[in-house]
């Protein structure tokens, strides 16, 4: 049976994956940081079709959740870059 503990993880998960995949979007440019972040968590949540255990998918729901905490920091530092530009400012 899953606990708490075992749903509070990929939350947790997924401020790591913010932290480790937004140095990455400083690194090698935030467009190319959010495609693989993209990339990342749609592979997983579409593994999690196969999954044949509870085990099996609440790890895929970790590696998700890693992707989508790296889609946050680049997907929100691309919006305001491009609201800076903006000619009504």
């Amino acid at each position: 049976m899953i606990g708490l503990p075992d749903l509070l993880l990929p939350s947790c998960l997924a401020q790591v994956g913010g932290i480790f995949l937004g140095d990455l979007g400083d690194r090698i440019g935030r467009s190319r940081a959010l495609g693989i972040s993209v990339l990342f968590y749609s592979v997983f949540a579409g593994l999690g079709a196969y999954a044949t255990s509870q085990e099996q998918m609440l790890a895929l729901r970790f590696l998700v959740g890693l992707g989508v905490g790296g889609v946050w920091p680049n997907a929100v530092s691309l919006v305001s870059d491009a609201g800076l530009t903006s000619p009504n400012r």
